[in-house]
């Protein structure tokens, strides 16, 4: 995702890189929620299940509705490189808070199929 979104770092604005970074991102932003939500199933028990996934949702909307004001704050002066450089960093320290440990992360045994 950081290559097409190099020329809206640095401030170059064409159509088609515009909608080539767009594209990219919606498929990056869909994969991730497929896949949080893919591990949410995998690791919940089912009778939680309904709750941890709309606690989830409810996270997700809050987080769109205080970084949406911000972004609009920061792209103000900064343009789109500032919002691209604050993403980044957001999602850098995202990904190192959620790097997962060989202690504390347990998957549920996959049964084995018998041939």
């Amino acid at each position: 995702m950081l290559v097409p979104g190099r020329p809206a770092q640095t401030g170059e604005h064409d159509m088609v890189t515009t909608m080539l970074v767009l594209a990219v991102l919606g498929m990056g932003w869909n994969l991730a929620v497929v896949g949080g939500s893919t591990l949410l199933v995998q690791t919940t028990p089912p009778g939680l299940r309904p709750r941890v996934e709309g606690l989830g949702e409810l996270a997700m909307g809050a987080a769109a509705a205080v970084s949406g004001p911000i972004a609009g704050l920061l792209f103000a002066p900064g343009g789109l490189p500032a919002v691209c450089a604050l993403g980044l960093g957001a999602a850098a320290c995202g990904l190192a808070y959620t790097r997962p440990s060989r202690s504390t992360l347990t998957l549920p045994a996959q049964p084995r199929s018998r041939s």
